[in-house]
């Protein structure tokens, strides 16, 4: 601001001052030994120009201000999640609300699930078939006085070979969501299932789990109970 009054000040006395030899020289608007016009600088003349340099300077010195996008934080949930890109992930240590068959701690490791050799001859379809056959039989009211808020396949994707599914199952009265994640590559078939809130959830994910082993055992799968 202090250089802006500074500039408008050298403005306003360098015209008044063409304005004095102008009005010194010709006495008034016109040159009658030339035959030209030289018009007469006037007040409200400087009062526009000081106008027009102060609102150009205001403009180049505070431009339109640019918003950023509002910040949005991934929920950590979200964050450990596989996919047919990214293997499954542990569990969380100290918390005993997930169980993983790439987790090796005593708290929530679980066995592979192991198809019959039959249906690995016939490929990953196959094996993919019978999972989703088998879990389409889990009632959408839930069982054991479990999952009574229903389940869904929110996710199911397949890339080079592997193939990842996500089902998410939710409890009746507080709507809590637990993520069953299967992935199957050419190593076999990954297993994890976890609650996406608290430390602890009362046995409700391996209830859900032993009673999607009990459908595939029934179809000659190995699958130990938890």
């Amino acid at each position: 601001m202090r250089l802006l009054n500074q500039i408008n000040i050298r403005i306003l006395f360098f015209l008044l001052f063409i304005n004095g030899i102008v009005a010194w020289s010709s006495g008034d608007s016109g040159d009658s030994r030339t035959g030209s016009t030289i018009a007469i600088v006037t007040r409200k003349d400087i009062l526009r120009t000081i106008w027009g340099v102060a609102a150009g300077t205001t403009a180049l010195s505070s431009p339109t201000p640019i918003l950023a996008e509002p910040y949005k934080a991934v929920p950590k949930y979200q964050i450990v999640l596989g996919s047919e890109e990214k293997p499954l992930s542990k569990c969380v240590p100290g918390k005993q609300n997930c169980w993983s068959t790439v987790d090796s701690s005593m708290g929530g490791h679980m066995e592979p699930w192991v198809p019959p050799p039959s249906l690995v001859r016939e490929g990953t379809e196959a094996i993919i078939h019978e999972l989703e056959d088998t879990i389409a039989k889990y009632p959408q009211s839930g069982q054991g006085g479990v999952d009574g808020g229903g389940w869904v396949l929110a996710q199911k994707g397949e890339k080079d070979g592997v193939t990842y599914m996500r089902y998410e199952f939710t409890s009746k009265k507080f709507k809590y969501v637990d993520d069953l994640e299967i992935r199957i590559d050419s190593n076999g078939v990954s297993t994890r299932s976890a609650s996406r809130t608290g430390g602890f959830d009362y046995g409700v994910n391996a209830l859900r789990l032993n009673y999607i082993a009990s459908g595939l055992n029934e179809k000659g799968w190995q699958v130990k109970m938890i």
